[in-house]
């Protein structure tokens, strides 16, 4: 898993340099950054630097899970010296340096906090249970009648005959 570094700045700022100000476009004139953390290459693009203060009541613990999507067990050990942060505080993704960071006089290591990686494995799906469609549901054929029901019919026929019979005579006669 890859790691975020924590640290306190040691001195007074008047920066804000996060994902919202770079999303809104501010540039600020940063610190000597790489200097600050023992030389290399740094991706300012992604490294958050503020005031604790900025987050109003939100703790500083509850931003880096859900910012940076630290580890909570880890955090664990560290919420009391985050809750008593003030001033500046520099948030440094592993991925942003080219090597560990070896912060000189202006930074103070507060943690370093394992983020959950993403996991973009390709995994094989599961093969799906083949099972034959369900057949389309026949139209009803119609079953011969059987010799019972056509007696019957045949009969039922004979007295309507012969009740109408019956009727036409007596009506006539």
């Amino acid at each position: 898993m890859p790691d975020l570094y924590v640290f306190a700045v040691n001195h007074p700022l008047d920066i804000t340099h996060t994902s919202l100000s770079r999303r809104e476009g501010t540039v600020p004139d940063l610190p000597p950054l790489s200097d600050w953390l023992g030389g290399g290459d740094i991706d300012t693009d992604q490294i958050e630097l503020f005031a604790v203060a900025t987050l109003a009541e939100m703790p500083l613990a509850t931003y880096l899970v859900e910012a940076f999507d630290v580890d909570e067990v880890a955090l664990a050990e560290h919420r009391g010296r985050l809750a008593n942060l003030e001033g500046h505080v520099l948030l440094v993704p592993e991925k942003a340096v080219a090597s560990d960071p070896q912060p000189g006089a202006d930074l103070t290591l507060i943690a370093t906090l394992p983020m959950h990686a993403a996991n973009n494995t390709v995994k094989p799906l599961p093969k799906a249970d083949v099972t034959p469609k369900p057949a389309k549901p026949q139209e009803r054929t119609k079953k011969p009648m059987s010799q019972a029901r056509v007696s019957g019919m045949v009969a039922t026929a004979a007295l309507l005959f012969l009740f109408l019979f019956t009727a036409l005579i007596v009506w006539i006669g």
